[in-house]
């Protein structure tokens, strides 16, 4: 094997009962350390081949620092929107293939996925279902609408799928109760409390001139997890469509967030001991006591203690709001 190039191969699977044809990418100077695994899951008109057209995004993350150094895999799946069988393959039969092979990491903490449009409704119901197989899950212009149920009438959002991908997925006519059973708000709602304690890191995006108007089922679902009080990152791409210049920066973007959820998140803890300067500082700000112009400043506001000291600066209002905003039916914190 060659690790300076891409792999392409075939792997037998037994849960879709066939060959099936696989790409990987390795990062550069690759020699066998075991390493994290991104998996990324084409859309709708591509294959396996969209991942080595990715990899010069790949190795600049890599060799920059900006993404830890990862295995990425993807594979062919036609315009099956991942259902049935690919399940398995992707949470279990794909990984375990890739860990006897090249050693990869089979720990959740270790595992990402991503997708673009029919790739990124995948990685998001493969996430959702098995929220504690995977660290994060980064979906740009998932191919998700903005129901609950299935919805049979021709409309603006559905226009590309009905009576086309559709029946080729789920049934002719199509089965309503499989659909629900892959639809990622459904899946929001149905493992809400599994989500929200796997620690799962969610990316979610879409532009706000998309053609097939994936905006509208992208707002949808950022809502429903936001009800559900779970933590996420959404982004409305202005003067972006589904295709175009805009692509490769929003790709930049949601890698960049599958690096924070593959080494721990959260760049700045309030949970940490403030130096005497800092209270001192705090209490001054909360008893309406501020700092001279001219004095030295105790801590910086863009640094990595700077919500550790905010949190204290607001401490005796927060103690008085507590009662009132853990009644509110309106807000709840994450």
């Amino acid at each position: 094997m060659n690790a300076d190039e891409p792999l392409l191969t075939s792997i037998a699977s037994g849960a879709l009962g066939k060959e099936v044809e696989v790409s990987v990418l390795f990062p550069p100077g690759f020699d066998g350390e075991t390493l994290p695994l991104i998996i990324n899951l084409h859309g709708g008109g591509d294959d396996r081949r969209s991942l080595v057209d990715a990899r010069p995004l790949y190795d600049d993350l890599m060799t920059s620092g900006e993404l830890p150094r990862a295995i990425v895999a993807s594979f062919t799946a036609g315009l099956s929107f991942y259902a049935d069988g690919y399940e398995a393959f992707v949470v279990d039969e794909y990984p375990s293939f890739l860990h006897r092979e090249f050693g990869v990491s089979l720990e959740p903490e270790d595992t990402a996925i991503t997708g673009v449009s029919m790739g990124g409704y995948g990685s998001l119901k493969m996430a959702f279902k098995h929220p504690e197989r995977f660290s994060a899950v980064a979906a740009l212009e998932p191919g998700v609408l903005p129901h609950l149920d299935y919805q049979t009438e021709l409309g603006a959002d559905n226009w590309w799928c009905v009576d086309t991908i559709d029946v080729d997925v789920w049934g002719d006519p199509v089965d309503a109760t499989r659909w629900r059973a892959d639809n990622p708000a459904n899946l929001v709602i149905d493992n809400a409390d599994r989500i929200r304690s796997s620690g799962l890191a969610i990316y979610i995006e879409c532009g706000d001139e998309d053609l097939l108007n994936l905006h509208w089922g992208t707002e949808f679902l950022h809502r429903t997890l936001w009800d559900q009080q779970i933590p996420h990152e959404y982004r409305l791409v202005r003067w972006a469509d589904h295709l175009g210049p805009s692509i490769p920066e929003r790709l930049l973007d949601a890698h960049r967030f599958l690096a924070k959820g593959l080494t721990g998140g959260r760049l700045a803890p309030r949970d940490i001991a403030l130096t005497d300067g800092e209270n001192a500082y705090a209490a001054d700000f909360a008893n309406g006591n501020p700092d001279a112009e001219n004095a030295d400043p105790v801590y910086d506001p863009l640094g990595p203690r700077a919500p550790a000291v905010l949190s204290a600066m607001f401490a005796p209002s927060l103690a008085r709001a507590e009662k009132v905003i853990a009644a509110s039916p309106k807000f709840r914190r994450f």
